[in-house]
């Protein structure tokens, strides 16, 4: 049996660099976790493309943005669909068939427009790729790169765990 477990992977970006949020994106996602034994070979098949990880700071204006963007080709089942650790969102698809984010908290609390928050995404989303914006460098207010890819972030965290727990709390909601 294999279950996808999208979330490990935001959960690992966001513990690695001990930021506030961290994005990724499902088409990034190519394997599923198997049940059993996590070997090296199986994080390179869920991450295959050994794309460097980055650590930024973006306004909450920002943040939604870049979540209602990976919201666009929902209703075709894109891969842009973000998973999420660190914050929760909830969106409805509309009479049209588009979805629109409905709201966006942060520990419990609504995302502060204003604020500046530490995201972690992978270089692909940060550069364009997909349905997102390119995220310009005047928006970086912290552009942190120490060598990180997303395979070796995954080895990382799940190496410190003798089990693995899924860890689904209502993260995305669909109204």
């Amino acid at each position: 049996m294999k279950v996808f477990w999208v979330s490990l992977i935001s959960d690992a970006f966001r513990d690695y660099f001990e930021a506030d949020i961290a994005f990724m994106s499902g088409g990034g996602i190519r394997d599923a976790l198997p049940k059993g034994k996590v070997t090296l070979k199986t994080v390179y098949a869920i991450l295959p493309f050994s794309n460097p990880v980055h650590l930024f700071e973006l306004s909450g204006e920002d943040v939604i943005r870049f979540l209602e963007q990976g919201l666009l080709g929902i209703e075709k089942l894109s891969g842009d669909f973000l998973q999420v650790s660190g914050l929760q969102y909830a969106f409805r698809l509309g009479e049209n068939g588009k979805a629109e984010l409905t709201d966006v908290q942060i520990k419990g609390k609504p995302i502060d427009l204003e604020q500046k928050y530490t995201v972690v995404m992978n270089e692909f989303m940060r550069l364009g790729g997909g349905s997102f914006d390119p995220i310009p460098d005047e928006k970086i207010k912290k552009h942190i790169h120490n060598g990180s890819i997303d395979s070796e972030v995954l080895k990382a965290y799940v190496t410190r765990f003798d089990t693995l727990k899924i860890l689904q709390y209502g993260r995305i909601l669909v109204e």
